[in-house]
């Protein structure tokens, strides 16, 4: 298989390959930069600070490269194979991730992509200027929260007969990281994942719930293209965060709760009308 072929069958790999890529590229840089100065400085004095010198600048020199990828890769790949390789599907290409959505991820798929569509008919030359954008950001705001109830099924806070009972659950209560621990304990990895409830939760708030409803009192609108494009940043970027975090997560098996069975029942009760007979009371009358 062609190191081409292998990133296009799934383009999520394209992040592993070049960072490999640039890990390899300074490991390189280092030996050569080390012999170098083996050769150039005999002081052992010299030797060291000079050493400690190249790190650093490997150091730098790697978060550097490493500032938004996607660009760079995109030009590396047009540079080799003179060819597009659209990276915004990346996450959604994966087969983990797909496997993870289950029969869900064709439809948040579809909503998810509908965003790019209207990026490009706004983007044409002869598309209409808008007052407000947030109209590009709605299928964007609408794909999140399906992966987030996705998450909060796979972790055992809420399941299937929940959503189905009661599609309009309020899901932000259960990632807001004020006075809710129970999130922070489903997570596999406390010390690394704790700030991941935070970037759920905010992210949440200020593109969904902020975006998407009208302030009389603030300014809230998207005035640009660009506006909305940084809102896809940041909601892309909370879907992968929220997915490698939560993917860990052993996955809860779909039993109901006592308490989700008397929700269903009282509710079954409150749907039961008692049955007039019109007949009956005109002979009564």
């Amino acid at each position: 298989m062609t190191l081409r072929k292998y990133i296009e069958e799934e383009p999520l790999r394209a992040y592993k390959v070049y960072k490999i890529f640039v890990i390899g590229l300074l490991f390189l840089f280092v030996i050569i930069l080390s012999f170098l100065l083996n050769l150039v400085f005999k002081p052992l004095i010299i030797k060291i600070p000079s050493l400690v010198a190249v790190l650093i600048v490997s150091y730098f020199s790697y978060n550097l490269l490493m500032i938004n990828p996607k660009a760079k890769i995109k030009k590396i790949f047009h540079f080799f194979y003179n060819s597009e390789l659209d990276l915004y599907e990346v996450q959604w290409l994966s087969k983990d991730f797909e496997k993870f959505l289950g029969p869900d991820f064709e439809i948040l798929y579809e909503i998810y992509n509908d965003y790019f569509s209207l990026r490009d008919r706004f983007s044409s030359e002869y598309a209409p200027n808008l007052s407000d954008y947030s109209c590009m950001v709605l299928p964007l705001a609408k794909a999140y929260e399906g992966v987030l109830k996705k998450i909060l099924v796979r972790a055992g806070f809420i399941n299937e007969a929940d959503l189905q009972e009661n599609p309009d659950i309020s899901i932000s209560r259960y990632f807001n990281p004020v006075g809710n621990n129970a999130i922070f304990r489903a997570l596999k990895d406390q010390a690394r994942d704790k700030t991941i409830p935070h970037v759920i939760y905010s992210t949440y708030q200020e593109c969904r719930n902020l975006i998407l409803h009208y302030d009389p009192y603030r300014d809230n609108r998207l005035k640009t293209i660009e506006d909305a494009e940084f809102y896809e940043r940041r909601i892309s970027d909370a879907i992968k965060k929220a997915y490698e975090t939560f993917q860990k997560v052993e996955a809860k098996p779909e039993v109901e709760t006592v308490k989700v069975k008397m929700m269903r029942e009282k509710r079954k009760s409150r749907l039961i009308r008692p049955k007039i007979s019109f007949r009956e009371n005109e002979t009564t009358g």
